[in-house]
C-alpha cells in the first residue's frame, strides 16, 4: 500500500477511484475476500480517509456465504480465494514478474492509527464543559427562580 499512498497525486488518485462506492455495491467484494485482506484494505482506506468499511464487514460478518450447492443433505458453502498469491504460470510470469508485488500480510500502520486516536483524544478535551462554571451559573438561577414564580415574570 506505501507505493500507492505516497504523495499526494497519489492519493488524489485513490480518492478519485470512489472507494466507499465500490466496497458498498450490491456485489459487495468485501464478503468474499480473504478476512486478513479485508482487515488490512480497511485499516489502510481508514487511516487514509479513502473508505469506511467496518459497517460493511459487521453486516458481512452476522450473514452466511451464498450456497454453492444444497441437496437434502449436503450444503457446500462457498470459500475465500485469492488466487493472485503466489503467480505461479510459468509463460506468462516473464511478463508479469517486472510489476508484480508479493502479498506482505499484515500491513503494520500502527503509527498512522495512533496518529488519528492521538487527534482525536486532543479534540476530545474541548468537549467537556467545566463543571464548577456549571454549577456556579445554575446556583445564580437557582436564587431567581423558585417554584412559587414563573421564569416569564419580570422580578423586582
Amino acid at each position: 500500500h506505501k507505493a500507492l499512498t505516497d504523495g499526494k497525486k497519489n492519493l488524489l488518485f485513490l480518492q478519485s477511484l470512489n472507494l466507499t462506492k465500490m466496497v458498498t455495491c450490491k456485489l459487495n467484494p468485501l464478503r468474499m475476500c480473504l478476512p486478513v485482506v479485508v482487515q488490512n484494505f480497511a485499516a489502510v482506506t481508514r487511516a487514509y480517509q479513502l473508505a469506511y468499511c467496518y459497517t460493511v464487514m459487521e453486516h458481512n460478518a452476522r450473514s452466511n456465504l451464498p450456497i454453492l450447492h444444497s441437496s437434502d443433505r449436503l450444503t457446500t458453502w462457498l470459500e475465500t480465494f485469492f488466487p493472485f498469491d503466489p503467480y505461479i504460470l510459468p509463460k506468462s510470469y516473464e511478463k508479469i514478474r517486472p510489476i508484480y508485488l508479493e502479498y506482505q500480510g499484515n500491513i503494520n500502520i500502527d503509527v498512522k492509527d495512533e496518529k488519528i486516536k492521538q487527534e482525536e483524544e486532543e479534540n476530545d478535551e474541548d468537549d467537556f464543559m467545566d463543571i464548577s462554571q456549571t454549577e456556579a451559573k445554575n446556583h445564580v438561577d437557582n436564587q431567581m427562580f423558585s417554584y412559587s414564580t414563573s421564569p416569564g415574570f419580570i422580578h423586582s
